[in-house]
């Protein structure tokens, strides 16, 4: 199967002097496409989730993946990886600089006039990007006691893979979320740094009662397959086909709440399709 086209560039934040390297998948047709914006966990890049951006770029998204600086896969590399990758998990600097980071990445496409339909945009993230996505939707957020308000009324819907729940007040934190959210984990979707129990990943979805939400929990999923990693790239069958539906599922979600189309996410067959693998439940405002 031919790979999608892809546009790689760094961008600048001036007003933060912060480079932020961007993959863009384009569809054949990328004037007026949607846009789906992807931000990665601790360790990933602008080459991370290749699966998803391809995916929905044959399906006629624009799937635009930026690099984290600070958190990204540079800290791979050298001396203690583990370690730096634990002490960028626990930095709270992250929790502005990155939804700052989407914030730019918005205002730099626009600015730029670029030829993607801006008045259709979905936000989606794995791990610390599904932070990302909900500060973005909406979340309450605090810097030194003070709330923040990351909320973009330019993102439509979101997708958060292996949400990072917070533990300050969940019954309140997610009461400004106002845009519909795919929620997908695992039973075995732990954290590679102790920080939350597969079962916490839920814990959004379950607080947030003011807009459409779905959620998706794979039987054996754990939390590396949301990214693709496998050691020597040995995947099962199980790790394909979480992967496959993963995409599907997004797309499906994509078809609803940003094409405002015909989808099959409500359907039966889409609840069979997951059954084997995954439970699957939704709350949907009447």
């Amino acid at each position: 199967m031919q790979h999608p086209r892809t546009i790689t560039e760094t961008w600048l934040d001036k007003g933060r002097n912060r480079k932020i390297p961007v993959k863009i998948y384009l569809p054949d047709n990328e004037k007026k496409a949607p846009v789906l914006i992807f931000s990665h966990g601790i360790g990933g890049d602008c080459n991370s989730y290749q699966y998803i951006g391809e995916f929905l770029a044959r399906h006629g998204f624009v799937s635009v993946h930026p690099t984290h600086v600070g958190i990204d896969a540079s800290l791979m590399g050298g001396d203690r990886p583990f370690q730096k990758l634990k002490e960028a998990a626990n930095d709270a600097s992250f929790l502005h600089t990155l939804p700052e980071d989407i914030q730019f990445i918005l205002d730099y496409m626009e600015f730029k006039a670029m030829p993607y339909d801006l008045s259709r945009v979905a936000m989606a993230g794995h791990s610390f990007g599904s932070y990302v996505t909900m500060a973005l939707a909406g979340q309450s957020v605090s810097r030194d006691g003070t709330e923040i308000d990351f909320q973009d009324e330019r993102i439509k819907c979101g997708v958060v893979i292996s949400p990072l729940a917070t533990r300050e007040n969940p019954e309140e934190a997610y009461d400004m979320v106002e845009i519909p959210l795919l929620h997908i984990t695992g039973q075995k979707d732990d954290s590679p740094f102790g920080l939350l129990d597969p079962s916490e990943r839920r814990v959004p979805y379950d607080n947030m009662n003011e807009t459409d939400q779905y959620l998706i929990i794979f039987e054996k999923a754990d939390h590396l397959i949301f990214a693709a990693q496998r050691r020597q790239n040995k995947f099962s069958e199980d790790d394909v086909k979480i992967m496959e539906l993963t995409a599907s599922a997004i797309r499906e979600f994509l078809k609803k709440y940003l094409l405002k189309d015909k989808s099959a996410i409500d359907g039966p067959e889409f609840s069979d399709r997951l059954k084997p693998y995954a439970s699957f439940e939704k709350k949907l405002q009447k």
